[in-house]
């Protein structure tokens, strides 16, 4: 204190064509060369690390959230410096009659004042304000968990509406399949003419589902782009979806993770910290008086001939009345309060991961029954029924029915597929950081 007084200062083959798609499609992670730079330093194609480190490096709100960090940190700097020297200057007792006699004054003097808080206070509140900073990083930290989050769930419905795409042409395919089988029957005698109609209506109804999914990639896209801070119809080449289930992690797993990474808990925490030593000023200024040094040098004048100085003790008196007993319970409450919230938080978190995990492993379960049984053996029931139509025997609604069956399992995969992304890019986000197994989920290759 005495020397600052001195100082004073996802994979595009899963479905390639109905009749012959398998479980192994989900599972395989495609090979391609090292990703090409876009003009605007996008990789083409794009993975989802690298769609999360350009969000973050773009986003505003992390960095105004950082900024304010640093100026927390300068002011808390502020906050636990003595303030500033008074410069007084005084004469007593000047004529009225000569307002212009300073020499006839009682006295002239010039003083310089210096006030002390209350022992401890500035200390306490300095670390209050570096406290406040580091708890604002790790809000920081937690917007970037945020943003990964929005960009995660945006990059799988590019992935997803790509693979829904590339699916509705492996059907249309088939379905021209289907057709040509029904009018060779028709032209030999062996179908009727519905049976040709039924399945053109069939094959054009995929027409539609194929208009459908063009326009979600488009739409899939452009929030992607928006979330890359990039023209929201900007040209944009994703990774295919991968195999998400290697990325479910444990329960016990990841509430260990969550309890370690979750940086909105450590700023929950950092904050009640803060509030620790804000009420620890609050009681310095409760128990400890504030006090001021005036020293001053008197002017030789006609009463008091030569020079002089002048020294000046003030105190408060804290355990007399005033609001510093007041403020400092006040500061002790709002103190446990912020402690209680941070309790809140961390059971919070035990809620959050629990849920995620469980959504997680449900789906992981659920494509594993729809690849190993429910595909295989619509497969096998189409294949079947394609072959008996093919050689005059079977109807055609049989067949296409069989052929809707297959669509039917095929789609659910995809769907299940897609949320089990999502519900793992919700369970990183609980647990707050990404998995180190999620390999398939970022796996390199070409896409639409």
């Amino acid at each position: 204190m005495l020397r600052r007084l001195v100082a004073h200062t996802a994979c595009a083959a899963l479905i390639c064509a109905t009749s012959t798609i398998c479980a192994r499609a989900y599972a395989e992670t495609p090979q391609t060369a090292a990703p090409e730079r876009a003009a605007d330093d996008v990789p083409r194609p794009l993975t989802l690390d690298a769609a999360i480190r350009i969000a973050v490096r773009r986003s505003d709100a992390i960095d105004a959230t950082r900024q304010a960090a640093q100026a927390t940190r300068e002011a808390g700097e502020a906050r636990g410096a003595l303030p500033a020297p008074e410069l007084i200057g005084s004469a007593l007792r000047v004529p009225l009659a000569r307002p212009w006699a300073l020499g006839d004054a009682m006295m002239v003097s010039v003083s310089v004042r210096q006030s002390f808080p209350a022992n401890g206070a500035l200390g306490a509140r300095q670390r209050a304000d570096e406290i406040r900073a580091t708890a604002l990083e790790q809000s920081a930290s937690d917007r970037e968990r945020h943003v990964a989050r929005d960009v995660a769930h945006a990059f799988v419905e590019v992935q997803a509406a790509s693979l829904r795409h590339d699916a509705h042409l492996a059907h249309a395919r088939a379905l021209t399949q289907i057709v040509e089988v029904t009018r060779a029957r028709l032209a030999a005698g062996g179908a009727r003419a519905v049976d040709v109609a039924r399945a053109e209506a069939q094959r054009a109804m995929v027409d539609a589902d194929l208009a459908t999914e063009t326009a979600a990639i488009a739409r899939a896209k452009a929030q992607l782009n928006a979330l890359l801070r990039r023209d929201p119809y900007a040209a944009l080449e994703v990774v295919p979806l991968g195999d998400a289930k290697s990325s479910v992690i444990d329960a016990r797993t990841a509430l260990r993770m969550a309890r370690e990474g979750r940086a909105d808990v450590r700023a929950v925490d950092a904050n009640a910290r803060a509030l620790d030593e804000e009420a620890a000023a609050l009681r310095q200024e409760a128990r400890w008086p504030k006090w001021s040094v005036t020293a001053g040098w008197t002017a030789p004048t006609g009463a008091i001939p030569g020079h002089g100085y002048a020294l000046t003790l003030t105190t408060t008196l804290p355990w007399l009345w005033g609001p510093e007993k007041d403020l400092a319970r006040a500061g002790a409450s709002r103190a446990i309060a912020a402690h209680s919230e941070a309790r809140e938080a961390r059971a919070r978190v035990v809620t959050e991961v629990a849920s995620a995990n469980a959504d997680a492993v449900a789906y992981a379960e659920k494509l594993d029954a729809l690849v190993s049984r429910a595909l295989p053996a619509s497969q096998s029931a189409y294949a079947i029924a394609l072959s008996s139509y093919a050689h005059g025997d079977g109807d055609a609604v049989s067949l296409l029915g069989a052929q809707r069956a297959v669509v039917e399992a095929e789609v659910a995969v995809i769907d299940t597929r897609v949320r089990l992304a999502h519900a793992v890019t919700e369970l990183e986000w609980t647990v707050g950081a990404r998995s180190t197994s999620a390999g398939g989920r970022r796996a390199d290759g070409g896409s639409r």
